[in-house]
């Protein structure tokens, strides 16, 4: 398994539940289509998840790795591609980016060979 350097977080606020079920299918068919184009960029993985939280606002949550910043960096003008293709849906909603390099990561295969990785203190400064 090709071990990731760098993470996006995106999230996606909607405003609604059905916008939130139509606007996630929606994205996921245009990543889908490009789907070739990020694996090649440096794309690892993508995870989506719905974010529950207490102020009740329909959000998924994209999490997409990378295996080192350039391939970070080559994703994000297929971010815009991918972004122009789903507004053609105009369904409303608001993202939110932020990146990030892995600290720590836990990897449990079996409970009985779990592991804790840290990174490096120079690992976490930009290069």
């Amino acid at each position: 398994m090709i071990k990731s350097k760098i993470m996006s977080y995106i999230t996606q606020d909607f405003q609604s539940k059905s916008d939130l079920i139509v606007g996630g299918e929606q994205w996921q068919k245009v990543v889908l289509d490009m789907q070739s184009k990020f694996a090649k960029a440096g794309a690892i993985r993508q995870t989506v998840s719905q974010v529950f939280n207490k102020d009740g606002i329909q959000r998924l949550g994209n999490l997409w790795e990378y295996k080192d910043e350039r391939a970070f960096i080559d994703c994000q003008l297929l971010f815009r591609e991918a972004e122009q293709k789903f507004n053609k849906t105009e369904i409303p909603r608001k993202l939110f980016s932020n990146r990030e390099l892995f600290y720590m990561m836990f990897i449990s295969n079996d409970v009985s060979k779990t592991k804790i990785s840290k990174a490096n203190a120079s690992d976490l400064i930009p290069k």
